[in-house]
């Protein structure tokens, strides 16, 4: 079993202690705030959110997985960045996703989506050992049980070998 961390934080940027050093944004509800003079727009968020979501397709592919079990659903009843974004990208129906569903295409991408602006949090897992757990501040890990991670996961993101912290005894 190989575990990988997916962000959108270059690691040659990581200070010693393992934090990122520089001032970027970390939430959807950071569209509009300026880091290092730059504003984030939401086409840039959205863009980032796609690659993560696509990221999670080619893993799953690498891996033959076809859907993931929701784990652990939390809904965030009082979060705000949902309303930042144009209606064909919101994925506000978190009334539809339940503990123990099998999640896949559209359901899985929307589960994803929710999960890192924030709506719910979850854990996503097949059998085998394949699993994808989210945390805070757009990190995202990966397990598969290969050794390598998929080719091509995106010019936006850094893959890096390293533990989920999100695990669980069943």
């Amino acid at each position: 079993m190989t575990e990988f961390r997916v962000t959108r934080y270059d690691p040659a940027l990581r200070r010693l202690d393992g934090s990122f050093g520089v001032e970027t944004w970390t939430s959807v509800s950071d569209i509009g705030r300026s880091f290092e003079n730059h504003v984030l727009t939401q086409e840039e968020y959205l863009a980032v959110e796609d690659a993560y979501v696509e990221a999670i397709h080619l893993f799953m592919d690498s891996c033959n997985v076809k859907t993931l079990t929701l784990k652990d659903l939390e809904v965030n009843d009082e979060s705000e960045g949902i309303v930042s974004l144009p209606a064909d990208h919101r994925h506000s129906n978190h009334e539809s996703y339940v503990a123990g569903a099998q999640l896949s295409g559209k359901t899985l991408d929307g589960a994803a989506r929710l999960t890192l602006r924030e709506q719910i949090w979850c854990r996503l897992e097949a059998p085998g050992g394949f699993f994808v757990h989210f945390g805070y501040d757009f990190y995202m890990y990966i397990g598969t049980p290969g050794t390598l991670g998929p080719p091509g996961v995106s010019s936006l993101l850094f893959v890096e070998e390293f533990g989920s912290p999100y695990h669980r005894e069943e």
